[in-house]
C-alpha cells in the first residue's frame, strides 16, 4: 500500500517583521538620545570651563590687588607711584609670558 502525502508550508512572519521593525525604532530612538545627551554634556562642560576661567581670572586680579596693597604699605608709597608700580608689573607680566 503505498500513500501520497502532500503537506502545504505556509510560514507567516508578520510577528516577526512587526518586532523586528519596533526593535529597530526602539534602537533609532536610543541613538537620537544619546546624541542629544552627549550635545548636553559638551554644552555643560563648556559652561563649566568658562565660569572656571572666569573664577580664575578673578582670583588672580584679586592676588595682584592684594600684593599691591602689601607693596603700598610696606613702602608708604603715593598713589602716582603706586600707579607706576602697577603699570610696569603688568607690562613685566606681559613680556614673561
Amino acid at each position: 500500500m503505498a500513500f501520497d502525502l502532500t503537506a502545504v508550508l505556509r510560514l507567516n512572519d508578520a510577528g516577526f517583521t512587526r518586532g523586528m521593525r519596533n526593535a529597530r525604532r526602539s534602537m533609532s530612538g536610543l541613538r537620537n538620545s544619546a546624541r542629544e545627551a552627549v550635545t548636553q554634556l559638551g554644552l555643560i562642560t563648556g559652561a563649566a570651563g568658562a565660569v572656571g576661567v572666569a573664577f580664575l581670572s578673578a582670583k588672580k586680579a584679586m592676588d595682584f590687588e592684594s600684593q599691591m596693597s602689601t607693596i603700598k604699605a610696606l613702602t608708604g608709597a603715593t598713589g602716582a607711584e603706586m600707579k607706576q608700580m602697577s603699570d610696569l608689573a603688568i607690562e613685566m607680566g606681559q613680556k614673561t609670558k
